[in-house]
């Protein structure tokens, strides 16, 4: 296919080049600009190239012209101008003496380069003859090819651009900015564009897999940045679509506009959901899509199913995108689901609801104006003050991205505590604490209100988080329990302003899990927590832990953030049914055997030499089932065992039995009781709970 453009010595094109010929006037020259490859319906990568043809009538010479080429580099790249190898034989050779200067007022996209014969006036007759070929590799996109020429010194006044070379006299008087002479189109398909998974800055080309910011040449750009995210950190006007991965993360920095001409779509069709976290100002002219993939295999009449607690990051969303599943809502009256029925109904801004698709499960796709800006969640009930399970209600992370459980979040009436659902319990993160707790976009969560309550969002709190929890402070415990392909935790934190009992500003109660997840908690006299906080840590400290395993099998317990305490703390796990214990510290992952029905309070956790005496290599541990108090004694002891209420009388004594588990049964009032093991050479110390 070829194209042709044809002047009258007035033809010439503007773009990332300038070329100098021998012009003299007489009977009319002509410069052809001849296409020799399609110009439409290009791929990127493809080769457009194209001849520059003069013509000299006989009796005619050449000075002195321009000509320019004005595209957008973007979409077509210079790869050479190459002289043709049979214009010597029309009067001497043609060399480049410039090359590619990118600021020629005032064009600032083109390149110049310049041309001048060697060995005399160029001076004979030609015919068709080609002068150079120009080739270019096509990026992609749609770019004009606008074509001039400029002859220098037609007058003493300044340049111009030639429109009629008929007759000397007939020069015209058009300035650079005005005035093209015609003008080719080169156009293809877009190619898209990819972010690193490195992230990094939208304007730099190291983020891209092209080298390059988007431009002109690229179609949908493509976010998979999954290590760190790609940050808009200046405004940006972008005209296509923006599509982000599962795995990819964007983010629009604070005070920045993004302004998207095509569509958003994030995509959550696999395990993971992209994420969106726009802290600026985003405008979407087309349609905004976030999908979730939801696992399930929910069946009528079926009463064990994989549950999703879910919240919509759009606006006016219907619920009928999970037609043909189970959904419920949170009854914060009677602490219980209700089923939702027909019609259906748009689900609200930051409320949560529970879906249960049927086998295999479904991907939900949200479509609408996606939430942003400080969003405040109000109407939130204490309708039966009944107790420390009263007051709970679901809320939903409003965004396509994940927030940060921070102070930032303001409450009114409402406990600092978030419950977050991981598929089989519930994972607790307290707001009092400098713990970032991650709460992932679309995803609901339970808080407690303590009257009429509400929490405000602030567009601050979003964020990328990658997992349901991590800490970062100082004192701060976690036990993991893994089994059953589920898993729970509970955390023992250390704080000043707290108690031995159970406060809503500092412990978070424990809310039950599916009942095959295996569930770890502290136990709190009458109350189970999933968050303890003591005031202080001491060799009197016993926390009991309860557990309960949903299905019998093999399960480890794995005692993370042990480094947050000080060097000096130890850390002793006591399995209560198989009287094991275990040095966390050393050997911070216990493995053990579970069926239903076992006893609950299995196991306690001591602290440095909590009820524990040296006695060589061994020790002693003290701890209480119930109203019996064991004290677990190695062989070679000799002495007495006391203990004292704490007022500090003595309620029981005897003899230490060496090489066994020592029991002594109290009849007593529930509380906390003072254990001491009076040994010939040592003593030790412990404190217990009796229920």
């Amino acid at each position: 296919m070829k194209n042709k453009l044809k002047f009258l010595l007035k033809g010439i094109l503007l773009s990332s080049l300038l070329t100098t010929c021998i012009l003299s006037f007489g009977q009319n020259p002509t410069v052809t600009l001849n296409a020799t490859t399609p110009l439409t319906g290009l791929t990127p990568g493809a080769t457009v190239s194209f001849q520059v043809i003069v013509n000299v009538p006989s009796g005619r010479n050449l000075s002195n012209f321009t000509m320019m080429y004005n595209y957008d580099r973007a979409v077509l790249t210079h790869i050479s101008t190459v002289q043709d190898p049979n214009f010597s034989a029309v009067g001497g050779s043609w060399s480049p003496n410039s090359k590619y200067k990118h600021t020629v007022t005032p064009f600032d996209s083109v390149s110049r380069m310049s041309w001048s014969k060697s060995g005399g006036t160029f001076g004979l007759p030609c015919t068709n003859q080609v002068l150079y070929t120009m080739n270019f590799k096509f990026n992609g996109g749609v770019a004009a090819f606008p074509i001039a020429i400029y002859v220098p010194n037609v007058n003493p006044t300044g340049s111009r651009l030639a429109t009629n070379l008929s007759t000397s006299s007939g020069l015209g008087t058009y300035n650079y900015s005005t005035t093209w002479l015609g003008s080719f189109s080169v156009d293809g398909s877009y190619a898209d564009i990819t972010s690193v998974a490195a992230g990094g800055n939208w304007a730099t080309g190291a983020s891209w897999d092209l080298g390059h910011a988007p431009n002109n040449s690229n179609g949908n750009v493509i976010i998979n940045s999954s290590t760190n995210p790609l940050v808009v950190a200046a405004n940006v006007t972008w005209p296509r679509n923006v599509l982000i991965n599962p795995t990819g993360k964007l983010t629009v920095n604070t005070g920045i506009a993004f302004s998207l001409g095509g569509n958003m779509t994030i995509d959550g069709s696999g395990a993971n959901t992209g994420s969106f976290a726009d802290k600026g100002t985003t405008n979407i002219a087309g349609t905004s899509t976030v999908t979730r993939y939801m696992g399930g295999n929910w069946v009528v009449g079926n009463t064990f199913y994989q549950s999703h607690l879910v919240s919509s990051p759009v606006t006016a969303q219907s619920n009928t995108i999970f037609t043909g599943s189970l959904m419920n809502k949170w009854n914060e009256v009677a602490y219980n689901w209700d089923p939702m029925t027909l019609p259906f109904e748009t689900m609200a801004v930051g409320k949560g609801y529970a879906v249960s698709p049927a086998s295999p499960g479904l991907t939900a796709t949200f479509s609408g104006t996606l939430n942003t800006g400080n969003t405040t969640i109000s109407g939130l009930t204490l309708t039966n003050n009944s107790g420390i399970n009263s007051g709970f209600n679901l809320v939903g992370n409003p965004f396509a991205s994940s927030i940060d459980w921070t102070s930032s979040i303001t409450r009114t009436n409402v406990n600092p505590t978030a419950w977050v659902w991981n598929g089989g319990a519930y994972i607790s993160y307290l707001q009092t604490q400098p713990i970032p707790g991650v709460i992932a976009g679309e995803q609901a969560f339970f808080v407690q209100a303590t009257g009429a309550g509400s929490i405000m969002i602030p567009n601050s709190v979003r964020s990328h988080g990658g997992a349901f929890w991590k800490a970062d402070n100082t004192n701060w415990l976690t036990l993991k329990v893994e089994g059953n392909n589920y898993w729970d935790q509970t955390q023992v934190s250390i704080n000043a302003l707290s108690s031995t009992g159970y406060e809503g500003e500092y412990d978070a109660i424990k809310l039950m899990g599916s009942p095959g997840a295996p569930q770890l908690y502290c136990m709190i006299p009458d109350v189970k927590v999933s968050i303890n906080s003591l005031p202080t840590l001491d060799e009197s400290s016993i926390v009991e832990l309860g557990f309960k395993p949903g299905t019998e099998g093999s399960f480890t317990i794995t005692a993370q953030d042990l480094a947050t305490f000080t060097a000096s703390n130890e850390f002793y796990l006591v399995d209560l049914l198989t009287n094991k214990t275990q040095n966390l510290k050393t050997n911070p992952v216990y493995t053990f055997n579970a069926a239903p029905g076992q006893l609950e309070h299995r196991f306690n956790l001591t602290f440095s030499t909590v009820g524990i005496g040296e006695i060589g290599a061994s020790r002693l541990n003290i701890y209480a089932v119930g109203k019996v108090v064991n004290i677990e004694i190695p062989s070679g002891v000799k002495g007495d065992i006391a203990v004292y209420n704490l007022l500090g009388s003595e309620i029981a004594r005897k003899a230490v039995e060496p090489n066994s588990l020592n029991k002594i049964n109290l009849n007593v009032p529930s509380g906390y009781y003072l254990v001491k093991v009076n040994g010939v050479s040592y003593t030790a110390n412990g404190k217990v709970f009796i229920k």
